[in-house]
Parts: C-alpha cells; structure tokens; sequence
C-alpha cells in the first residue's frame, strides 16, 4: 500500500484526494494487497478502454447506455470518483434527451485519458516493485 494511503487508513481519515483514483478507496477494497490492487487496476484499465470507445463512437451501434453504467459503476468500485461522476451525468444527459451532450463527452474522455495514465504509472511502480 502506498504510504500516503496506509497513513490514513491508520489514522481512519476519509477524504477525497486530488488524485484521479483515491488509493486509500482501492486499498480498502482491495485489502491492502497491492498484488490484488494491481489486477483490478488492469480490468478496469481494459474496461475503461472498451466502454469508452462504445461512448465516444455511439455510430458503431454499441450500447451507449450500458457503457455508461459500467464505467460508473466500476470508476466508483476503484476510486475513479471523477470519471464516474461525469459518466452519471452523461447517463442523465442520454436519459433525458436521448445523447449526452458533447461536452460531457470530453470531460468524460479528458477523465479517462487522465486515469488511465495515473494506472499506467501505478502499475509501472508495482511491476518494478514486484520484479
């Protein structure tokens, strides 16, 4: 676990952090095995990947809706607050009138690319931390 997470596991604070995933969410999800926080950053690295592409692409006939569930669900499950907020919105958005708007969009794409670098990182850490 992350020092900065295990601090405040230990200390039982609880807020969100300015990072695109709160570790401290995933460490207790995870239990605190790195090795498990690992595997479920990849899945949800190649889910994020997958239904984004389903979203950003509506003209491919993917279901737009069900992609945008997913990632707010599974962005929540991680600690991907940000990505999971706007794919709500963008969820409310389609509900509403049919499409997100635009915008939406680009936030959301903006959040993903976001997360899926900060993954790329983390996982780098653990794979050298584990080679």
């Amino acid at each position: 676990m992350p020092q900065i997470a295990k601090r405040v596991v230990e200390t039982g604070h609880t807020h969100r952090v300015s990072r695109p995933i709160d570790l401290v969410h995933l460490a207790r999800q995870s239990l605190g095995d790195r090795m498990l926080e690992a595997e479920i950053l990849r899945m949800y690295d190649r889910l994020v990947e997958q239904h984004f592409e389903t979203v950003n692409h509506p003209e491919q006939g993917g279901n737009v809706a069900h992609a945008l569930h997913a990632l707010k669900g599974a962005s929540a499950g991680v600690g991907a607050f940000g990505v999971s907020d706007i794919a709500r919105d963008a969820e409310q958005e389609l509900a509403a009138s049919g499409a997100p708007r635009r915008e939406t969009i680009s936030d959301l794409e903006m959040k993903v690319v976001e997360v899926r670098q900060f993954i790329a990182g983390l996982l780098a850490d653990v794979d050298a931390e584990f080679a």
